[in-house]
């Protein structure tokens, strides 16, 4: 019998009988192993607390024991204090708002165990290995960071991703502390690992009919009742700007600006600045802060792109080629506000517009075919392989589309060896690559794969092999695999020899294991004692056509498939 899980999930909520579904249906494997659930329904009236009940949540109606009632006096006062004209008022009398902090710390207290999960209702699990995650928790771990997307695209992929930090922890040492837009405050240091995708992965869908005009009003009471509160201005002025009350917000992004907090979320305030004074047409006042948030913070590509976009806009191509490249030299610094898409396909896809109309048809090929790289299925992008490329590389490109893979990074695998590595990858939650040398099979695996990627490779070339590798004694291997795959999430890279880094690897924690590093009938045997007990699905490797790789995995694995020079063993 598996083992009950030490954690409760806690979730409080309200009207989500559209999305508590999902979420409940993520926790199959939770439910049937004996997991507590509370859910704290603060006054739902269409039958969420009953379908959480049905399920097996411990359900507790609060009603509206945390909802406050704003008087005329102070929402005028708000008023008066926040709305510039000619914004609209922000709040009136009569108007509610909810204490999110009130209510979390309660909902807290009605959990058997210490260690809590808290996902929102309409957030899911996509990964969710208990059995790692008890082992956490007896080791002492308080706090556990996971990976989220916050936002899709239509095609499902992740839109903004970040590691979250609000999502598992030991209720003992957590306080939540604010009335809207909460954050945790705790006593001390804590004991914190971050989890690998393959343990925990927490996607968030949003309902789009969920009210968000209560959010409002309780941010402006917020920021009223704690006007040195950073984080609320900040969060104020966003939703401002959301509700297109530019020039309330422009007010109140300068106001955070100058509180002089966390420096990225002041970056970011400048971010919206510029957006703001553009929407009301004042363009020189928009390039001015974008120019401005890149002086705040550890570097983003989103200033240039704004820059970028806005230049397209006057059709100044040299501007826009100049902006998407200085974005391309800037990696992912992990801030939760980063867009997805603004390190992966948004500066090649400004790049090869602007190329492309400076008449430099190989460059904007190039950078056209990145941008399919991330979203073969692109309808503009497929649409706009007519103006560089004839109609037998275009059918190429749609191949690319119905899931053939190719990719251009120098290396050995040939193209149909390339496509059939990114198949099986796309059924496994965490590979390890062993021997990456400049990406080619790694950015096959890093495309497809859902979760984590370990590529393992001391960049030093191999044993035998030293023409082929000779590049690796002149110049800098690891920085071109960089520039190759460096800018994809799921990458984790472990820079050692194979049979170093199989001992930081727990047995039974992978996927799907890919050995392509030493070839000599000693190393490969070796490779394969090693990470085969680390493996649960597929364990395979490349070139079995060399005498030596082939007779290493007949004698250790016995009969394997063959694929062109790939060797596959199913677990």
């Amino acid at each position: 019998m598996k083992d009950k899980p030490k954690f409760s999930l806690v979730v409080v909520g309200k009207n989500e009988a559209k999305t508590i579904p999902r979420l409940l249906g993520s926790l199959a494997d939770f439910f049937s192993r004996g997991g507590e659930m509370v859910f704290v329904d603060t006054g739902s009236t269409d039958g969420t607390a009953k379908v959480a009940r049905d399920a097996g949540c411990k359900v507790i109606e609060v009603g509206d024991r945390f909802r406050y009632v704003v008087d005329e006096q102070t929402a005028q006062t708000i008023n008066n204090k926040f709305v510039v004209a000619p914004d609209e008022d922000i709040i009136s009398g009569g108007d509610a708002f909810f204490a999110f902090d009130k209510a979390r710390n309660f909902a807290m207290e009605q959990s058997s165990n210490d260690l809590i999960c808290t996902p929102d209702a309409d957030e899911v699990w996509t990964t969710l290995n208990i059995d790692r995650i008890n082992e956490l928790i007896e080791q002492g771990y308080e706090k556990f960071l996971v990976d989220y997307v916050f936002a899709h695209h239509s095609d499902g992929t992740p839109t903004i991703a970040f590691c979250a930090d609000t999502r598992f922890y030991d209720r003992r040492r957590i306080k939540w502390k604010g009335i809207v837009h909460e954050t945790m405050q705790h006593d001390g240091d804590l004991k914190i690992i971050r989890l690998p995708r393959d343990v925990a992965y927490l996607e968030h869908f949003q309902n789009k009919d969920t009210d968000r005009s209560k959010y409002l009003a309780g941010l402006a009471w917020a920021c009223a009742s704690e006007p040195d509160n950073d984080r609320n201005s900040h969060y104020f002025a966003r939703e401002l700007m959301y509700k297109g009350m530019y020039y309330s917000a422009i007010k109140e992004f300068k106001r955070h600006i100058d509180m002089n907090g966390w420096v990225d979320e002041r970056g970011q305030s400048m971010i919206y600045l510029g957006h703001c004074y553009d929407h009301i047409g004042d363009a020189e006042s928009a390039l001015e802060w974008w120019w401005k948030s890149l002086s705040v913070g550890s570097g983003r590509r989103e200033p240039f792109l704004n820059m970028a976009y806005y230049w397209k806009k006057k059709d100044k191509y040299a501007l826009v080629a100049a902006y998407a490249a200085a974005a391309l030299e800037i990696k992912n610094n992990g801030f939760y506000a980063n867009r997805v898409s603004a390190y992966t396909d948004e500066p090649h896809a400004l790049m090869y517009w602007a190329k492309g109309w400076q008449g430099d048809i190989p460059a904007a090929r190039q950078h056209l075919l990145k941008c399919l790289e991330f979203h073969p299925t692109h309808p503009e992008f497929l649409l706009d392989m007519q103006y560089y490329f004839t109609k037998e590389e275009q059918e190429e490109a749609r191949g690319r589309a119905r899931g053939d893979y190719t990719n251009e990074i120098p290396g050995w695998m040939k193209n149909g060896e390339l496509n059939r590595l990114h198949d099986m990858a796309k059924d496994m939650a965490s590979i390890v690559e062993v021997g990456s040398w400049k990406g080619r099979s790694t950015h096959a695996l890093l495309s497809a794969c859902k979760g984590t990627v370990f590529a393992i490779d001391h960049f030093q070339g191999s044993i035998g092999e030293e023409e082929a590798h000779a590049e690796a004694k002149t110049g800098d291997i690891y920085a071109e695999f960089m520039k190759n795959v460096g800018m994809f999430p799921n990458l984790q890279v472990v820079k050692a020899a194979s049979l170093v880094a199989a001992q930081q690897i727990a047995d039974k924690s992978v996927d799907m294991v890919f050995l392509d590093g030493g070839h000599t009938y000693e190393e490969v045997k070796a490779d394969i004692a090693a990470w085969e007990p680390k493996v649960t699905k597929i364990i395979c490797g490349h070139d079995y056509s060399w005498p030596d790789v082939k007779r290493a995995v007949d004698e250790r694995l016995g009969a394997v498939e063959v694929y062109q020079s790939l060797w596959i063993k199913r677990i």
